[in-house]
């Protein structure tokens, strides 16, 4: 072997391998390396969010809290409420339709259960998954109501009916005739009442082609009639029988008189020589008006009366509760079993709706 072989020989078996502090070394390098690889990774994976921690649950929370709110501060009605897990609203129109929108939100108390709002009736939309406390708190103002009026039934408000001893009045141009009557059986607690019938007796003379109006009047003094007309109809002597019958006419406009208040029944001449002819209690009763001047002056007899029925209705006055006006309510959420993701807001209602 030549000395130029054997020295290439010797560098190319000196490049085979590391040295043994070389190969340390370089170990020593790649732990570190590995080591900083693994701490990026750990404080990469903890800088990822953790949906379950409070903070997070308290921001889901808040949004859910912003949402109700705005919904229940421009509620026009309450419709019902699940206790205070729960409550079902209207707010003003939002889709032009001119009907109010209906919102519910419901709670079962389950924790853990989700929190759920329905909208104009639809299907149920999952506001909040898991829900651990939803509690709503109402804020009320108690306002008196007016009492109410409970109208009877049709009941007698005042009669008289002649036991033989009558006279004949026709009704004439100048000569009116009339009745003054008060309701005389009211019960003590009524407030007002009205008229539903008159009935009175009367019958035909001649040649039948008579006119009367029928009319309901004020009482002035003395309990003679005003010039004012209520109400009134046409009595057609063509409908009325050659002997006396009883002539129902219904009033529908005169109402809520007060208890101790009467009224005057007025027969009016309208055409013919005589209109009609009705029945009177000569020696009996009270209140028959006449007049000789078609209606100038009246005169008031305290001892004769028209042969009559007066039938209507009185009204009684009945207490009312007091309603309700929901003021402001006041939410508290929690998505998490940790106080620190509970939340709480207090919503003014701008409309104050009465409470169910």
């Amino acid at each position: 072997m030549t000395p130029h072989r054997l020295r290439y020989g010797r560098r190319a078996k000196a490049r085979r391998g590391f040295t043994l502090i070389e190969m340390v070394v370089s170990l020593s390098i790649l732990s570190i390396v590995f080591l900083a690889m693994g701490s990026v990774m750990l404080l990469s994976t903890k800088a990822i969010p953790d949906p379950d921690a409070p903070a997070n649950l308290n921001l889901d929370a808040a949004d859910a809290l912003q949402q109700m709110a705005s919904e229940l501060e421009t509620a026009n009605s309450v419709i019902f409420t699940f206790g205070n897990n729960g409550i079902a609203f209207t707010v003003p129109d939002r889709n032009g339709d001119d009907v109010d929108e209906s919102i519910v939100y419901r709670w079962n108390g389950v924790p853990g259960s989700p929190l759920l709002r329905r909208y104009n009736g639809g299907t149920w939309v999952m506001v909040l998954p898991s829900v651990y406390e939803f509690n709503l708190t109402y804020d009320l103002k108690s306002v008196p109501q007016p009492d109410a009026l409970v109208e009877s039934a049709e009941v007698e408000l005042s009669s008289h009916i002649d036991v033989g001893n009558f006279n004949d009045y026709s009704v004439k141009q100048n000569d009116w005739i009339g009745q003054y009557f008060v309701p005389s059986n009211l019960p003590a607690d009524a407030v007002g009442w009205s008229v539903t019938r008159v009935l009175f007796e009367a019958k035909n003379v001649g040649a039948i082609k008579g006119q009367t109006l029928v009319q309901l009047r004020p009482a002035l003094a003395g309990n003679l009639p005003d010039v004012t007309v209520l109400e009134e109809h046409v009595m057609l002597e063509s409908a009325l029988s050659s002997g006396y019958t009883w002539q129902p006419f219904t009033f529908s406009s005169i109402r809520d008189r007060a208890p101790n208040e009467g009224l005057c029944l007025v027969l009016q001449w309208v055409t013919d020589a005589d209109a009609a002819e009705i029945r009177v209690d000569s020696i009996a009763g009270s209140g028959f008006l006449t007049t000789n001047d078609s209606g100038t002056t009246w005169s008031y007899d305290p001892a004769q009366s028209m042969n009559f029925y007066v039938y209507g209705t009185y009204s009684t006055s009945v207490p009312q509760p007091p309603i309700s006006l929901l003021r402001s309510v006041t939410i508290t959420l929690n998505p998490g079993q940790d106080p620190a993701s509970r939340v709480r807001t207090a919503v003014i209602t701008l409309n104050q709706p009465q409470m169910p």
